[in-house]
């Protein structure tokens, strides 16, 4: 299943939306110790209750990154996931703006 991401390297959270999460069912558990999710505006933040272990494929057939990765449930808007920093930085991914390249 593909999913609608956003690679974000000013996040340290890895997020996948709670509506993407059960189309492709996905075992949740709940945090013992919910987290804060601040975002980029004054007052602006939510709570992040649920977490999740994924088995992930990114790119395309001849180039392809497989691998398990921790991600929060979050409710995000309009993506289906966001990569963060830790996630690139684990995984040697980098954004090339110049080339409109991931």
């Amino acid at each position: 299943v593909k999913a609608f991401t956003l690679f974000n390297t000013g996040s340290t959270a890895d997020i996948i939306s709670p509506d993407f999460a059960n189309i492709v069912n996905v075992k949740m558990f709940q945090l013992s110790n919910p987290l804060i999710l601040q975002l980029g505006t004054k007052g602006s933040r939510s709570c992040i209750n649920y977490g999740c272990k994924v088995d992930f494929r990114l790119g395309e057939d001849d180039n392809q990154l497989l691998g398990k990765m921790y991600f929060d449930i979050a409710n995000i808007n309009r993506y289906d996931m966001v990569i963060g920093c830790c996630f690139m930085w684990k995984y040697g991914i980098s954004v090339d703006l110049q080339r409109d390249s991931i």
